[in-house]
């Protein structure tokens, strides 16, 4: 908006300067005084004078040559322009841009916003929000490839109101399979993290692979009606055969543009050798590779997706696209296989910060063993934890321990992410029914009934470094034993309550000296 009110005030001068010059309408010898025109007066005598106004005229000081008229049309239109140049300046200086703004038409706020103008910016993100949106076509295909080129420009960082106005285009079914491709190969982060080393003779290579938002955050944000999907098509070393997948290897996402917050989704994934591999000599470095290929479906609101607002006449007959196959390679270190692949930090002091981090919720429990539920698992108890401003990362087994000294793993708690930030997640003791005999689902029964009549179990967390190989992005963990004791334990009435996220009463422990 200033740029508009110093480019009217700049105009609006030159404009007054030519107009109160004036055109050209006549050419000779005229008086300067009254204008008159000279013509057939002997000019070179002392005594000539101006007929008109008797203005002595025989110095050339007292004549013109050139005679000139001042544009009216020119100094009203100038006038106009520094008034309105005052009005934009002054409302800007206020505060209240929106209000000039929010009368432009919709081709000048896309071609001020193409400008990077702030505040168009804003109003454009209110004009592409309505319901239904009066813009025509063309106009929200010009918004969208500008918001295209903002979210390919790597060297400026990301808008969300740039953002918002993809997801709108996106969700409402405004942009052509082009722009959609474009949109969702520049917004998802799709990372393999491949292990750098690796134990001679180790039959595997521990990688990870992740589906994130990049370049995608927006201003409200919802699903778009899409997921995203990385199939797995082949993996191994480099100069041996391939090893290829079937059609099921394949992590997937829906693809939620978020709104201050980041979701992701990620598995772990070996990738194994088909040849000599890594029983080489220590020191040998070979080179493992990963091919995926990078799939977009439309999946509407097949999935109760609240946040897809349209649907696609148009849709695929198998909803899916191919956007890119995509390989990554990286040089694996072959090192002894006494030598830790993850280190242990061995420091009390980091150590007691560790534990003063962690908190756990009281312990939730269903009277009788559930059916099998959760991905074939019986769920016989759950745990709300948070970490706070962790120092390290962390790789910890989860035991209980119950009145005769006994110690019962129940899960794992594996946190990369030593960010200062505060992280909850739940943990679930998950029972594979079809691994375990009569004999063992009864033992869990009456370790439930037990934790039942104590009304309160201790709760023992121990490093295990060995947990964290499976996420390349942990290079160290810091080692330690904390106890958390008398943890409250919490009966439920039905199976959804154990996947409740809901924590109750938090309780802390301390570093436990072994």
């Amino acid at each position: 908006m200033i740029i508009i009110g110093i480019a009217l005030c700049i105009v609006g001068l030159f404009v007054l300067l030519f107009s109160w010059r004036g055109r050209i309408v006549a050419r000779g010898q005229f008086c300067r005084k009254c204008k008159f025109d000279l013509a057939g007066l002997d000019l070179e005598s002392d005594q000539a004078k101006c007929p008109e106004c008797g203005n002595e005229v025989h110095q050339e000081s007292a004549r013109r040559t050139l005679l000139r008229r001042r544009s009216r049309l020119g100094l009203t239109v100038a006038t106009l322009m520094l008034i309105a140049s005052i009005t934009t300046l002054g409302v800007w200086s206020s505060g209240n841009a929106s209000v000039i703004l929010g009368v432009m038409p919709d081709s000048i706020i896309l071609q001020l916003a193409d400008m990077d103008m702030d505040a168009a910016l804003d109003e454009l993100v209110i004009r592409v929000s309505r319901v239904p949106n009066p813009m025509t076509p063309s106009q929200i295909n010009r918004a969208t490839k500008m918001g295209l080129a903002h979210q390919a420009n790597l060297l400026v960082g990301f808008d969300p109101r740039w953002g918002e106005v993809l997801y709108l285009a996106c969700a409402q079914n405004q942009m052509s399979d082009e722009q959609i491709s474009a949109y969702l190969l520049a917004g998802i982060q799709i990372d393999m993290l491949m292990r750098d080393r690796v134990h001679q003779g180790a039959d595997k290579l521990d990688c990870f692979m992740e589906i994130s938002p990049g370049r995608f955050e927006a201003l409200t944000g919802g699903q778009v009606g899409y997921t995203v999907q990385a199939k797995w098509v082949a993996d191994g070393i480099v100069g041996e055969p391939t090893r290829k997948y079937s059609e099921s290897g394949a992590i997937a996402a829906q693809v939620r543009a978020p709104s201050g917050g980041w979701w992701s989704t990620g598995a772990p994934y070996p990738i194994h050798p088909t040849g000599a591999g890594f029983d080489q000599p220590i020191g040998t470095k070979v080179r493992a590779y990963l091919q995926y290929d990078f799939i977009i479906e439309y999946v509407g609101d097949r999935y109760g997706n609240a946040g897809a607002i349209g649907l696609r006449e148009d849709e695929p007959s198998d909803g899916k696209i191919i956007l890119d196959r995509i390989t990554v390679e990286q040089d694996v270190e072959i090192i002894d296989p006494a030598e830790p692949i993850v280190e242990t930090i061995e420091d009390p002091k980091i150590a007691k910060l560790a534990a003063e981090s962690l908190s756990m919720s009281s312990i939730r429990v269903k009277k009788t063993l559930p059916e099998p539920e959760y991905q074939n698992f019986l769920i016989p108890l759950s745990i709300s934890r948070e970490s706070r401003s962790l120092p390290e990362s962390i790789s910890l087994r989860v035991y209980i321990r119950l009145k005769n000294g006994q110690e019962v793993e129940i899960g794992s708690w594996v946190n990369q992410d030593p960010s200062g930030g505060q992280h909850g997640s739940g943990l679930m003791w998950r029972v594979n029914p079809k691994e375990k005999g009569q004999e063992e689902l009864e033992r869990i029964q009456e370790i439930i009934d037990e934790l039942i009549e104590a009304g309160k179990a201790d709760l023992i967390l121990r490093t295990d470094p060995d947990l964290a190989r499976g996420n390349p992005r942990i290079k160290q963990v810091i080692g330690f034993s904390m106890i958390i004791e008398d943890v409250a334990v919490k009966v439920v009435e039905d199976q959804t309550s154990i996947y409740s996220s809901q924590s109750g009463d938090w309780f802390k422990g301390k570093v436990l000296n072994e």
